[in-house]
């Protein structure tokens, strides 16, 4: 699935239904890091693609700032109410500066 954020396309995958829970991957990686864990009774889970990782468009500004505005604005455009955040490596970066 694909959701528009200020004219990039974010892919992701959606799991299940219950509490959402939101994974953002590290470096070199995309929402195919967390396909395993996507099936978890009570569990609604979402994976994205960063900008510029897996079939998520090409950004030319990055840094975690950036990419944590994407994610929150992936939040928001979905309507999805107070997610747990799952990040590994630079996807843990990401949500910390989420949160702080």
């Amino acid at each position: 699935m694909f959701v528009q954020i200020e004219n990039v396309r974010i892919f992701y995958e959606v799991n299940g239904d219950g509490m959402p829970v939101v994974y953002v991957h590290g470096n070199f990686a995309s929402s195919k890091w967390f396909e395993e864990i996507m099936k978890i009774d009570g569990i609604k889970t979402y994976a994205l693609d960063l900008p510029n990782f897996g079939n998520s468009d090409r950004i030319d500004s990055i840094s975690i700032e950036v990419y944590a505005d994407y994610l929150w604005k992936f939040i928001e455009s979905l309507k999805i109410s107070r997610p747990i955040l799952v990040g590994h490596s630079l996807g843990g970066a990401v949500t910390l500066k989420c949160v702080v």
